[in-house]
């Protein structure tokens, strides 16, 4: 994706130096030098940027910056980069269904918010891998306003409600009518609720870059058969349960943590449906973190650690557990799982992967709102553990590259080494 250059010394230092002993090799071609400041007589000849009065340099100098780009390479047909690189596609030549752009390769369906700026992104429906219209969005800063969006909302339709930075304190529970909502903080909180504090929710309810702390009694959301809830980068904090779920839930680079030994303790139950989490943390809490029954997980490169239980299972449940911690502080799995665990670091035997010790506090540094960064006694723990695998992950929690040639580690962090 990067483009190395040469600068202007290093092509004029090329240039007067033979660079052949091969006497069929002209004084012209052994000078030619292709990379930013090199000879050229048209743009294909550079290997970067393009060609102007017969030199190599960043598109953005050339007449005709996107035109230069084309005739340099057809596949990268336009200046980009702040007008220094030829690329693919930009923001603005991106929309409709492949409304994001990979300077390398061209306009591609939406898979975060943040591919959306304006707006947010379906991820999933009808219209999954588009942009929500901007005509769909509300500001919202005060509980009166995100009532009236998402509580008298019009039944059936989708919505973006975009919260103002501050608290919303709610009573009683929330619940919504419409089929499709993507509901997308900014320093943002949510307190309080009833027995649930979202309930009913819509068939498609997108979460990111919410807090959700303190709640009274049981549930942060109940997700129901066909309804899917999807958390991007969302902390639940000392509710009964984070989630209550017969749906199909999606957790990515999120957190679920309380207070072990007291009544609020945030976990996972689930009675059916599926349950998917990348880079996401869980703990320290509770018991158990997760309660499963007749229900499908995938969880992977995250970490469960902490908690009075781990994973407690229950009917015909499936699905894996793979690159992550599970450490804990009483059992970390019991039951009739039916996962299969690959490449963990766990704290019991006969369930695959590496056997480590119980939970360990020094093992992390629990920073950043208790997220499960490795202290450096913990990169000594988990170090070569995992094994990335297609469908994995390409990135840890803070954005950092995970080895895919070789063994790394498992968990939500990749220390930087």
């Amino acid at each position: 994706m990067f483009t190395e250059t040469v600068g202007d010394s290093d092509a004029s230092e090329t240039a007067t130096e033979p660079t052949t002993t091969d006497p069929t090799v002209s004084e012209t071609e052994s000078a030619t030098e292709t990379t930013i400041g090199g000879v050229c007589t048209e743009s294909s000849e550079c290997e970067a940027g393009v060609c102007v009065d017969m030199q190599c340099v960043p598109c953005g100098e050339a007449p005709d910056p996107d035109a230069a780009c084309e005739e340099a390479n057809p596949d990268l047909p336009l200046c980009g980069d702040g007008g220094t690189l030829c690329v693919a596609c930009t923001t603005t030549s991106c929309g409709g269904g492949t409304p994001a752009c990979d300077p390398d390769v061209g306009c591609v369906a939406c898979v975060e918010h943040s591919d959306c700026p304006d707006s947010a992104c379906h991820l999933s429906g009808p219209n999954q891998g588009s942009c929500f219209d901007t005509a769909d969005v509300v500001e919202v800063s005060d509980l009166e306003e995100f009532e009236n969006a998402f509580v008298q909302g019009n039944p059936g339709g989708q919505l973006v409600i975009r919260l103002a930075p501050g608290t919303i304190q709610v009573q009683g529970g929330l619940t919504s009518q419409l089929a499709e909502v993507a509901l997308i903080g900014n320093d943002s909180e949510f307190t309080g609720g009833a027995t649930a504090l979202f309930f009913n929710i819509p068939d498609l309810f997108y979460v990111a870059g919410v807090r959700f702390n303190d709640g009274p009694l049981s549930r942060t959301f109940s997700c129901n058969e066909g309804e899917e809830l999807w958390l991007d980068d969302v902390s639940i904090s000392n509710y009964g349960w984070g989630v209550f779920s017969s749906g199909d839930v999606y957790v990515r680079r999120s957190q679920f943590r309380g207070n072990p030994g007291e009544t609020n303790n945030t976990g996972v139950l689930l009675s059916g449906g599926s349950f998917t989490a990348v880079n996401s943390d869980f703990g320290p809490a509770g018991d158990p973190m997760f309660s499963i029954s007749n229900a499908d997980l995938d969880v992977r490169y995250s970490t469960i650690a902490g908690n009075q239980t781990g994973i407690q299972c229950d009917g015909d449940s499936s699905g894996v557990i793979r690159n992550s911690i599970i450490t804990n502080i009483g059992t970390s799995a019991f039951g009739t799982c039916g996962l299969s665990f690959i490449d963990n670091a766990i704290d019991q035997e006969f369930f695959g992967g590496t056997v480590v010790p119980s939970y360990d506090p020094d093992w992390f540094t629990i920073s950043s709102g208790s997220r499960f960064y490795l202290s450096p006694s913990g990169v000594e723990v988990f170090e070569g553990i995992a094994d990335w695998d297609d469908g994995d992950p390409v990135v840890d929690i803070e954005g950092d590259p995970r080895p895919q040639d070789a063994p790394g580690f498992p968990g939500v962090d990749e220390p930087v080494r």
